[in-house]
């Protein structure tokens, strides 16, 4: 069953983009991943999915997988940008970066991503963490309408199983 659009992979690393796309060849599913290697391609790229939608809506990418260390546009300004970008507000943005750095957890849940993923070392890992990927956010797109996806947040990182932890706010004062 295919996906209503493909996985728009945001990754300047080669390596890490290799070990991506081998993992979701070894998954065995019907799943598209589009590369761009910098910030302005990942804006120019959904820029042209916007305008090759009807009526300003975006047909495609179903998520997005963003790196935070990018050239010339960092992760968070190209989440920031998604964020307030009106046709793009129910796009889901999961942050997949090296940086276990707690403060880049919090920016990015500020900024509202909708998971944080830290970058597996080993190859293993990677299938582990895109089969993840696939079961929790992916395979559920493909049976429901998005406005039935839960928020869900999850950390992921080295061989450790996903731990779901429900939608994140950011930190503030009580209301």
């Amino acid at each position: 069953m295919d996906l209503h659009g493909p996985i728009l992979l945001v990754e300047d690393n080669d390596d890490d983009a290799f070990f991506f796309e081998k993992a979701v060849q070894r998954l065995g599913v019907s799943l598209k991943v589009d590369r761009v290697v910098d910030g302005p391609q990942a804006v120019e790229y959904l820029m042209n999915q916007i305008e090759s939608s009807p009526a300003g809506s975006l047909v495609g990418p179903c998520m997005v997988l963003l790196d935070l260390k990018l050239p010339r546009m960092d992760g968070f300004e190209v989440l920031e940008w998604i964020r307030h970008h009106e046709a793009l507000k129910n796009l889901r943005v999961n942050i997949l970066s090296s940086s276990g750095e707690e403060a880049d957890r919090l920016k990015a849940s500020y900024l509202k991503a909708d998971a944080y993923l830290v970058k597996p070392i080993a190859i293993e890992d990677y299938y582990l963490m895109v089969k993840q990927i696939w079961e929790q956010w992916l395979l559920p797109i493909t049976t429901a309408s998005p406005e039935n996806q839960p928020a869900i947040r999850s950390q992921i990182g080295g061989s450790e199983s996903a731990q779901i932890t429900g939608p994140s706010k950011p930190a503030g004062p009580p209301q």
